[in-house]
């Protein structure tokens, strides 16, 4: 887009492109609400667009056009903007540049909230592995394992044969270990028992010594 519009430039304010790289003029004249634009701008505006080989005019106004004047822009496929377009442009513009105000602003809500929930979760689970390491608390899955763990370690039962069963019957039968003092008695009698199957047997020696 370029702006030739000055002094002498018969009628020809604006030049640009179109979309597919076709010359397009405009014209900008600003008026009061009272001045209408009439038949003869747009006809010598017509004469320049055909001068400069656009494949397109346009004349926009702050005003308004008369009736003759847009029924030969129509005739001439000239396209009129009149004041009361450019203040709804200019009103979209505004609508359209509130909405993105607007949804950035929720942007950014949207995002600060995401970011304390994280801060959130995050001291959360802080507080709680602390609370865990100083307070350690089993769990169901943890005594399972433990029970199995104690299940696998217990060593299996054997099978005996009959005689290692009668064995293990009089290992079973055994008293159970005599403490100090039963310990003591025992050994005393003991050697009494000795002491009297010793004095016996001299005993029994000397009679038949003598009988002999």
């Amino acid at each position: 887009m370029r702006r030739v519009g000055q002094a002498g430039d018969l009628g020809v304010d604006i030049r640009c492109k179109d979309d597919i790289g076709r010359l397009v003029v405009a014209q900008c004249k600003r008026y009061r609400a009272r001045a209408k634009i009439g038949s003869p701008e747009i006809q010598t505006f017509f004469g320049m667009t055909a001068r400069a080989r656009a494949a397109r005019g346009i004349f926009v106004t702050s005003s308004t056009f008369t009736g003759p004047a847009r029924r030969l822009a129509y005739e001439l496929d000239i396209d009129l903007v009149d004041g009361s377009q450019i203040g709804a442009f200019y009103r979209e513009k505004i609508r359209r540049e509130e909405a993105e105000r607007q949804r950035q602003l929720e942007l950014q809500r949207v995002l600060e909230a995401a970011r304390v929930a994280e801060a959130t979760r995050i001291a959360e689970a802080a507080r709680q592995r602390t609370a865990s390491e100083s307070f350690p608390v089993p769990s169901p899955w943890s005594e399972t394992v433990d029970r199995r763990v104690r299940t696998k370690a217990q060593p299996a039962p054997v099978a005996l044969s009959p005689p290692a069963n009668e064995m293990a019957k009089l290992i079973a039968d055994q008293p159970e270990p005599q403490t100090g003092d039963e310990y003591r008695d025992s050994a005393i009698g003991g050697l009494l028992l000795i002491f009297c199957l010793i004095l016996f047997a001299v005993i029994l020696q000397i009679a038949i010594r003598q009988m002999s």
